[in-house]
């Protein structure tokens, strides 16, 4: 395995997603199947919704044969593919059918079950002079991680290219922490190698789908594409975690833009009682739309102008925050990991004042 095998891996994938993704939007417009406007989206004229099958598909396929050609021996992986089609094809349903949240939530639970029992255990977690060794606890906080982190990444899936962008940030973030430039890929494990053909394909995959989702989007990517990634992408931070080659702290740092947001918002919206289960538009990203929004409407009068403008401001601040301050600071905890907790708590401390500076979680 070389430098070469792995950009003709990237561009053939990056070449099928493509095809696929224009192959779906193709079908929707066909078909006249288009998301509507409601309270939780930041668009105003139906679009194409569940793109995300095509990234969803192409993964796990890809990752099924490579693993049947190359013989990797990484325990119960199938079992990981499996869960990850399930909160996918859940998601796809609900893109279709608009199914109850009950069944959602308890497909994810065990989901996430299965992740952690059999493919990948909960890392330990060190907090200053405490630590968390139980595996009983572990499970049923490791269980509540995976379930957050799945659902958190649909709640974040509001604006044009977001989603996929956040999902290209955190697989540089595992390529760039556990693979540094000297690796020699002849030594390395095939647990890593998994991993490390997880990133290239899901990043291939992603990539190409940008094209197609970056602001003014011709396709979402639906609860099939957003639910898939939060579920894939936890799921291979926790199974990196629980081999050592980053720290549970590393993994909620990388996920920082999004972990806090949406429990900020949360938070929020509960203390205030409002129902924080329904849909609604008071992430700290939607707040911020909203005002950029008002402070364009005069120059772009054209609301698809305004709109388009928009979600690429907020796209390049959340795209900038990551590269300049949530990568630096994964990067020192790794380097560090005795004060994990403590550059975790500083990489949060801004974005929460942030967040309840643009009062996240509150309705209009």
């Amino acid at each position: 395995m070389n430098d070469l095998y792995l950009v003709a891996l990237f561009a053939s994938i990056f070449f099928l997603t493509v095809l696929s993704t224009k192959a779906i939007i193709l079908f929707l417009e066909k078909n006249n199947i288009k998301s509507v406007a409601n309270e939780r989206s930041s668009h105003f004229i139906p679009v194409g919704n569940g793109g995300g099958f095509g990234f969803l598909f192409i993964t796990i396929t890809s990752l099924l044969f490579l693993l049947s050609i190359k013989s990797l021996e990484v325990n119960n992986v199938n079992y990981f593919l499996l869960a990850s089609s399930a909160i996918g094809i859940t998601g796809y349903l609900d893109d279709i059918l608009d199914i109850h949240q009950l069944p959602r939530f308890v497909i994810q639970i065990l989901a996430s079950l299965v992740v952690i029992l059999f493919f990948s255990k909960f890392p330990k977690i060190y907090l200053l002079n405490f630590s968390l060794f139980d595996q009983y606890l572990l499970l049923l906080f490791g269980i509540f991680f995976l379930v957050w982190l799945t659902n958190l990444y649909n709640f974040m899936d509001g604006i044009d290219g977001l989603a996929t962008i956040q999902g290209l940030f955190i697989l540089l973030c595992y390529l760039v922490l556990i693979f540094p430039y000297e690796t020699e890929l002849s030594e390395v494990s095939d647990e890593k190698l998994l991993l490390l053909h997880s990133i290239i394909i899901l990043g291939a995959g992603l990539s190409a789908f940008l094209i197609f989702n970056f602001p003014n989007s011709s396709i979402f990517m639906g609860d099939v594409g957003s639910s898939f990634l939060g579920f894939f992408l936890g799921s291979l931070g926790i199974f990196a975690s629980a081999n050592g080659w980053i720290y549970f702290w590393t993994l909620t740092i990388i996920w920082s833009m999004f972990l806090v947001d949406t429990t900020v918002t949360l938070l929020v919206r509960f203390m205030r009682g409002d129902k924080w289960y329904d849909a609604h538009r008071t992430h700290a990203y939607q707040k911020i739309c909203e005002i950029y929004m008002k402070k364009i409407n005069k120059k772009f009068p054209e609301k698809s102008a305004a709109r388009t403008k928009t979600h690429r401001f907020v796209c390049s601040i959340y795209g900038l925050i990551n590269l300049f301050w949530v990568l630096p600071l994964s990067i020192l905890s790794i380097r560090y990991p005795t004060y994990g907790f403590l550059i975790a708590f500083l990489c949060f401390s801004p974005i929460v004042i942030g967040s309840l500076y643009f009062e996240a979680g509150k309705s209009d």
